[in-house]
């Protein structure tokens, strides 16, 4: 863009754990841990360092009329999220987990792939 002289955006796409860095996904009103997995880590440093270059690059590329942003999505119900996460004969515990990890969104539900391409 800068070599043509035009005006534009970046968008890169980080994660809700980008924002807020947790090691472990816990339901805020219980305290039960819902993912705890120790690469939750480098996946969460990771995708700080994604919303880092983008506010990096937004301050470095203003001048030119370019804007830098970050997509930072939660939990996104997938085909493969659904199979993982609640299968269709899943026990009553699993079903439990799948509550609790609903409760983490404010709406009560997972971010669907076509509403974060809207």
């Amino acid at each position: 863009m800068i070599k043509h002289g035009t005006k534009g955006s970046i968008v890169l796409v980080s994660s809700i754990h980008g924002v807020v860095g947790r090691p472990k996904v816990v339901n805020p009103d219980t305290g039960d841990v819902l993912i705890d997995r120790f690469n939750l880590i480098q996946y969460t440093m990771g995708k700080h360092g994604v919303v880092g270059l983008s506010k990096a690059l937004a301050l470095q590329l203003a001048e030119y009329g370019i804007r830098v942003n970050t997509v930072n999505p939660g939990y996104i119900m997938t085909p493969c999220f659904r199979l993982r996460s609640m299968p269709i004969r899943a026990s009553w515990q699993k079903r439990r987990r799948w509550q609790q990890m609903l409760s983490t969104s404010p709406n009560w539900r997972h971010c669907t792939r076509s509403a974060t391409t809207r």
